[in-house]
């Protein structure tokens, strides 16, 4: 499987937030303003027909209007592929909104939203399969929000995506299953909101036998990389997992 690191940062810096393409096909997450970013990760609208958005902060699902957009306006509907969001309990609601600042409530009818969206809402840890994938979301939580990592199996590898977590059992029983792991590090201490440094790096030295990648970081983490026994993901990049 391969990832494409179309952003992977905080709202609070300036570099692109939350969204991840998994074998040019998958989102996961889209982030304020990471649809702008598509040319630079070689991310193209039209391929993509799932996405999974972890919990609805601004910097994980606010590109969706963008994305929209482009993926309507700006593509050949012949070759337009339908398109399934799955996402947190309230999905629906959310992407009402957001459907609404794309297209207004006159022209959503002019794009057939209705027809080629479908909307799945999470609410167990019960395991999703298509095509090749078998998909276990955990629910983790982030803050007072409930916020959903994704482990996307397929030919006997793992990766998985924790969005934005505070530590807890189930963020081990996730991070233990992925072989490569996107797992936010925030800052030097875990929160009620983000884990931190602290036991990223527990989970890090736990798990040898994974590869953990540190996400969704301030910048005194970020420019400061020397410092800090963790490997970063760098937006742009692309990584495998074979």
């Amino acid at each position: 499987m391969e990832v494409k690191v179309v952003g992977c940062s905080t709202s609070w810096t300036n570099r692109p937030t939350s969204c991840y393409c998994l074998d040019d096909k998958i989102l996961i997450d889209c982030g304020e303003g990471t649809t702008k970013h598509f040319d630079v990760a070689k991310v193209d609208f039209v391929s993509i027909n799932k996405i999974f958005i972890t919990h609805f902060h601004n910097d994980h699902i606010g590109g969706i209007t963008e994305f929209l957009c482009h993926h309507c306006q700006y593509s050949d509907v012949a070759k337009r592929k339908s398109l399934t969001i799955y996402g947190p309990v309230g999905l629906n609601k959310h992407l009402d909104m957001l459907k609404y600042f794309a297209f207004g409530e006159e022209e959503q009818a002019d794009y057939n939203l209705e027809d080629y969206i479908n909307i799945v809402e999470i609410d167990n840890e019960s395991e999703l399969e298509f095509g090749d994938y078998v998909v276990k979301p955990y629910l983790l939580r982030h803050g007072k929000m409930r916020d959903i990592a994704y482990a996307f199996k397929r030919d006997g590898k793992v990766v998985g995506f924790s969005g934005d977590c505070t530590y807890d059992s189930n963020v081990e029983r996730f991070a233990e299953s992925c072989n490569l792991c996107f797992l936010v590090c925030c800052s030097e201490k875990t929160t009620p909101n983000h884990i931190g440094y602290d036991n990223f790096v527990q989970i890090k030295n736990k798990y040898k036998q994974n590869r953990y990648l540190a996400i969704h970081c301030v910048d005194r983490l970020y420019l400061n990389q020397d410092k800090f026994d963790i490997e970063f993901a760098e937006n742009g990049k692309s990584y495998e997992c074979r």
